[in-house]
């Protein structure tokens, strides 16, 4: 019988099986071989950031964290560069990763480091969406809303800031329904 406070690892492990053998098979279609170069491919970038998400689930943080940037380096190089909107997501993942590492770990210079680093990804992934879709568009909630959350995390955020963060939410949500805050229904 198990203890109700183990955890089941054999799903997590799975996972990563399974995930391991899509990134496997996608780089035996597309012709990469074990010491060739990397072969920046959409959808392999996809199957990796997967990998990266199972090893992030068995707590394989190391791993994890050059998971994630082994994807967002792909998509990096496939010409969309490092300011794409893109590249966002797999910049957002590379955060996941590193916020693992930041909890962890027990050095408090590490710790910092991790934070300064975190908090750069967060800044550019705003600056990104904001310079791609601008300042009112209903693409940046979720943007605004990762920014607010992840910067509460770091301790980074004062009230005014959040206040500020919510208003633009605000305004944007209003527009979206034709300006008129009596559609709202949320």
């Amino acid at each position: 019988m198990k203890s109700i406070t183990t955890r089941d690892s054999s799903k997590v492990t799975d996972a990563i099986e399974h995930a391991q053998k899509s990134v496997s098979i996608i780089e035996t279609i597309i012709g990469k071989t074990e010491d060739g170069p990397e072969i920046n491919n959409c959808l392999l970038a996809l199957r990796i950031q997967t990998l990266a998400d199972c090893q992030k689930e068995a707590e394989e943080i190391e791993i994890c964290e050059k998971t994630f940037k082994r994807s967002h380096q792909m998509a990096v190089n496939m010409g969309f560069g490092e300011n794409h909107p893109y590249t966002v997501m797999f910049n957002g993942n590379i955060v996941i990763g590193l916020s693992l590492r930041l909890y962890m770990s027990k050095d408090d210079e590490e710790r910092k480091r991790v934070k300064d680093e975190i908090s750069e990804i967060i800044e550019k992934n705003l600056k990104i969406v904001t310079e791609t879709f601008g300042e009112d568009s209903i693409h940046l909630l979720y943007y605004l809303n990762s920014d607010m959350t992840n910067r509460y995390a770091l301790g980074e955020v004062t009230a005014p800031e959040i206040t500020k963060k919510i208003k633009q939410m605000q305004v944007i949500i209003v527009k979206f329904h034709g300006g008129d805050p009596r559609k709202l229904s949320n």
